[in-house]
């Protein structure tokens, strides 16, 4: 039975160009929250980066927010749960950062994809719109980024994050916020350019309903509520913006070129004043790109998505739908990437098999186990660039693919999981590994070693190994192989003896092997 779920939940929200936290209280019995708090806070953590490094004054910035958004969750007894997106997932001094807050702030904070963003981001504006089943285009302009979404329930089909944000594009176009024509048919170009592979994907996928969320949207659909002279409050089942408005809206935008007289405009954020023409300007080029009328803006967004899938996963309630928007994400890279399929899913039993038989020794749990099949599964994707060194292919391939449903460590795990599915042992020299906490480093060695050894199970892509286990015990294990036949598997045989000694070191075992004859043990 899992543990009741805590009575307040803090989900944060490290944009680019803003930081938000919403606190809801949780229902232990049935998993319903309610949002008692939300609060929002410039921070324009991606401005001003150079040589893709966050500057010293925005983390500074970002390190005094959390230092008050954490004072006032500690209020409230609330757990923590907190995600960057855009402008810490690109910097290359992100690590210096996530200490800071850690130590300085008390909060901990997981790096996510954009195909991750895409999908919380996702969770949070469903809670608010009558979609009933229909297939759903999400798009979130945000500071650093815009991500797109295709999905119909909670099944994913589409997800894609893209650098086209209102900060990285003001900062590109149109310095100090200040617009020209120069500028602005120059960032039209760039829109145009940047949005060309999406819309093309787009325009193949079903769907027929358009939802935006995000910052710019938001502020865009209270602008044009001001002009019908209606309230300024943001509908929770979607607020409208044709694309005549939005049309209209960017024209009016600019028009004005200086931020200040800008920042007077009815309806507007006065500290988006400077960003949002580059955000009206991407908008304006998707809606006319993919030829969108009208879309639905969403009151909720990131935050309530992180709330939403906290509270189902301390609950249990969301693992089939994360694994299955997970298992969705990983079949589609391994079909682009190619290879033998068959393989990656025989090495993929194999390995949860002897993961499962060695639970006494690496007491990992079901994230663990579903990462080592994942894993598995992938091993082999860096064929696609070539034999050689494959393994290392393997590892840039999964590092940088689009996975949806993985936090960035988990995604760091995997790929180095993948990696050292043959040849050299984890070493602290080596990169992807040294970027692991130490914890996640054993996860690495123990899921590596038992990687190993599934794929020598079927060293000849043939299924001979039917079956396999661990038999654990203190100074020595058992591998336990049942075979079509003894010769048939005689090669894998000899590659578990050639590629035991990672799973050796990683538990401190000697290991040896029973090959039988067997369908089954």
């Amino acid at each position: 039975m899992s543990a009741p779920a805590p009575r307040a939940l803090a989900a944060i929200d490290l944009g680019t160009n803003s930081f938000r936290m919403a606190i809801a209280e949780v229902d232990p019995s049935s998993g319903h929250f309610r949002v008692l708090l939300r609060v929002r806070e410039q921070v324009r953590i991606g401005q001003g980066t150079r040589d893709r490094r966050l500057t010293a004054g925005s983390m500074a910035r970002g390190v005094a927010v959390l230092k008050r958004f954490r004072k006032e969750a500690d209020r409230w007894k609330a757990e923590v749960r907190a995600v960057a997106t855009s402008a810490v997932r690109e910097a290359l001094n992100r690590d210096a950062f996530l200490r800071l807050a850690r130590r300085e702030a008390g909060v901990a904070v997981q790096v996510v994809s954009g195909a991750e963003e895409a999908r919380l981001i996702y969770l949070g504006a469903l809670q608010g719109l009558p979609a009933r089943g229909r297939p759903v285009l999400l798009v979130d302009i945000g500071g650093g980024s815009t991500e797109f979404l295709v999905a119909r329930g909670r099944a994913i089909r589409y997800a894609h994050s893209l650098k086209l944000g209102a900060i990285r594009m003001t900062d590109r176009f149109f310095p100090g916020g200040r617009t020209s024509p120069a500028g602005v048919r120059a960032c039209r170009e760039a829109v145009q350019g940047l949005l060309g592979p999406v819309v093309r994907d787009l325009k193949r996928l079903d769907w027929d309903l358009a939802v935006g969320s995000g910052g710019t949207l938001r502020n865009l659909a209270r602008m044009a509520q001001a002009r019908r002279k209606e309230p300024r409050d943001l509908s929770r089942t979607g607020t409208p913006l044709t694309r005549r408005e939005v049309d209209a809206l960017t024209a009016e935008l600019l028009a004005l070129r200086d931020p200040a007289r800008r920042s007077r405009l009815a309806g507007l954020d006065r500290d988006r004043a400077d960003i949002l023409p580059a955000g009206a300007l991407a908008l304006q080029g998707l809606m006319s790109a993919l030829g969108i009328r009208r879309l639905a803006v969403s009151a909720y967004a990131l935050r309530e998505g992180l709330l939403l899938d906290t509270v189902e996963k301390r609950r249990g309630r969301l693992l089939q739908g994360v694994s299955e928007a997970r298992r969705q994400s990983v079949e589609a890279f391994a079909t682009r990437c190619g290879g033998d399929r068959p393989h990656g899913r025989r090495v993929a039993r194999l390995a949860l098999g002897l993961f499962d038989g060695a639970a006494p020794l690496h007491r990992l749990g079901v994230r663990e186990r579903e990462l080592l099949g994942t894993a598995a599964l992938l091993h082999d994707v860096g064929l696609f660039v070539s034999r050689d060194q494959h393994h290392r292919h393997g590892y840039y391939l999964v590092r940088n693919a689009e996975l949806v449903g993985f936090t960035d460590e988990e995604q760091e795990i995997l790929a180095n999981v993948a990696r050292y599915h043959r040849k050299s042992h984890p070493k602290s020299g080596h990169d992807g590994y040294a970027r692991l906490d130490a914890g996640a480093r054993d996860v690495v060695r123990r899921l590596g070693g038992i990687l190993r050894l599934a794929d020598a199970l079927d060293r000849t892509h043939r299924g001979a190994v039917r079956a396999a286990g661990i038999r654990p015990g203190k100074r020595r294990a058992l591998l336990w192989a049942r075979c079509r036949n003894l010769q048939a598997a005689a090669e894998e045989r000899w590659a578990c003896v050639q590629k035991k000694g990672l799973f050796e070191e990683a538990f401190g075992v000697r290991l040896g092997l029973s090959f039988r004859r067997g369908a089954a043990r």
